[in-house]
């Protein structure tokens, strides 16, 4: 998409929004951090401000697609081993954009390695915070959303 795209997190309503120049185009649920707003390492709290996406990892992987540092490693299907964490389907990876508030330092977003990624706890997704700090997608919205947006595009997340 072109530079009029964007993203907006909202963390009161557990929602990303696609807009295109100027529209909103597409809502999807999300589920951000069990432990609230936040901008420190190791504090497994979501990141508030601007961002960009700076990485995107399984384009064209099967559909809960373990990924373990970025890389796949496996299928989900095993749901008697079921974590609360898996990394699924696919990983749209954002860096701060705002210095002293999510760039740099102890608060940098990339370095705490903050995503947008698949969960197999879809049905918290868009009801209750339940992440360490990610953006926790149902995986087929997640694949759509992957598909619209490219490097670079902005993502606000805000209250």
């Amino acid at each position: 998409m072109d530079s009029s795209q964007q993203l907006r997190v909202s963390i009161q309503s557990q929602t990303v929004s696609v807009i295109q120049s100027g529209r909103v185009t597409s809502v999807y649920p999300i589920s951000s951090s069990q432990y609230g707003c936040g901008q420190y390492l190791n504090s497994f709290q979501t990141p508030l401000g601007w961002h960009e996406i700076i990485e995107k990892v399984g384009e064209n992987a099967p559909l809960n697609t373990i990924f373990k540092g970025r890389k796949p490693v496996g299928v989900y299907c095993d749901r008697s081993r079921d974590q609360d964490d898996w990394i699924l389907t696919r990983i749209i990876r954002l860096s701060g954009l705002e210095d002293d508030l999510n760039r740099g330092g102890c608060y940098d977003t990339f370095s705490r390695m903050i995503y947008f990624h698949g969960t197999p706890q879809e049905d918290l997704v868009g009801s209750i915070p339940s992440s360490k700090g990610c953006l926790r997608m149902k995986n087929q919205d997640l694949i759509s959303l992957f598909d619209q947006v490219k490097l670079k595009v902005k993502v606000y997340i805000h209250v």
